[in-house]
């Protein structure tokens, strides 16, 4: 599996916040074709260093120009270059290597901790949050086992047969909606690839992107949609809707302004969630055990997790991952953890013609 990450911005902004470990991230580079002259900015030293840091040992680098200049950087950043044939009519090119990896100044790497050697996850949950992350785990070759307490995936909070999917967002664009504004974009995309590719496995969910619209119906639920709209959100994300408005969008009288999400839609939790699992399932990569309660969970002399079961059946993984929504603070090591449950209530309410057309 082949995963593409899109940075979107100013090198110089963007290549500062890409995260690396002390073996580098980067098994190579490549350079654009456009010449130096016509980008100068980008083509300085700091460009070159911060290619440096991210690479690993053995890092290649190719870039179509010859330009002295990007020579003598990259070799002052670590890089060892040479001059190959070009490509076309190009006489020349360059292309190198590093060789050893390249530490800031402030980098302590005897300090850091080494990523784990991970080959087996124990998922504990059985909804939504279980089955995205097992299907991804999948999608990455890592073998994971769902310890799932009920008799079927998703009987819990994520048995709903309908969810409203929306950004959550705020009126000062902080960190939170800054985050949860692409992280809604990204659900969209997650969910759309789902369904074409359980439709290929003959499995559906039910899900429809109609838009999500929210009603003004007393002066709080007023305030609080109005601090969204001033968050300066593109319209595509959140619109403001008078009465008018509202009620030929949702084709119900409604008799109050409200804001609208384009983007936004339903889907059905339940489906969703036993149809990412089956999908995870088919893969090979994923084991699904039901009916099953983790009661302990223990870590041993080589740092591997053991877990105990309700009958007392033991397991070890590498590492293990708590998504059991409610029951989280049941273990030893989530008590301490400063999360607490929110009680919630769903009502089905029977449709008449006027909802169904």
């Amino acid at each position: 599996m082949i995963t593409l990450d899109l940075w979107f911005g100013d090198i110089q902004d963007c290549m500062p916040q890409v995260w690396t470990d002390e073996q580098g991230i980067v098994d190579a580079w490549f350079l654009d074709g456009f010449a130096p002259s016509k980008n100068p900015e980008m083509w300085s030293q700091s460009l070159f260093d911060g290619m440096a840091k991210l690479a690993r040992t053995d890092c290649t680098v190719a870039t179509f120009t010859a330009a002295g200049f990007v020579r003598r950087g990259l070799m002052d950043a670590g890089f060892t270059m040479r001059k190959a044939k070009g490509f076309g009519k190009k006489r020349e090119m360059l292309a190198g290597h590093i060789a050893e990896r390249q530490y800031g100044s402030n980098v302590k790497p005897w300090y850091t901790r080494r990523a784990a050697n991970i080959d087996s996850v124990a998922i504990i949950g059985g909804g939504v949050g279980s089955a995205t992350t097992a299907l991804a785990l999948a999608r990455r070759g890592i073998r994971t086992t769902l310890y799932c307490a009920d008799a079927l995936p998703a009987e819990g909070a994520s048995g709903n047969r309908q969810g409203a999917v929306y950004p959550l967002l705020n009126g000062v664009n902080d960190a939170l909606s800054r985050f949860f504004a692409p992280a809604f974009v990204f659900a969209r995309q997650f969910v759309d690839q789902a369904a074409a590719n359980n439709e290929k496995a003959g499995t559906t969910f039910d899900y429809d992107w109609c838009g999500v619209t929210q009603l003004a119906w007393d002066d709080n639920a007023a305030k609080k949609l109005g601090n969204m709209l001033d968050g300066g959100f593109p319209d595509a994300l959140i619109r403001s809707l008078n009465v008018e408005e509202t009620e030929q969008v949702t084709g119900v009288e409604t008799g109050f302004h409200s804001v609208n999400y384009p983007l936004g839609g339903w889907l059905c939790p339940q489906a969703l969630t036993r149809a990412l699992i089956q999908q995870a399932q088919q893969t090979g990569m994923l084991m699904l055990h039901t009916e099953c309660e983790i009661k302990q969970i223990t870590q041993d002399a080589d740092q591997q997790w053991q877990l105990t079961d309700q009958h007392g059946q033991q397991s070890v993984h590498s590492a293990v991952v708590v998504a059991n929504g409610h029951r989280f603070a049941e273990l030893t090591q989530t008590q301490a953890i400063p999360a607490y449950s929110v009680r919630g209530q769903v009502s089905h309410i029977p449709t008449n013609a006027a909802l169904s057309n």
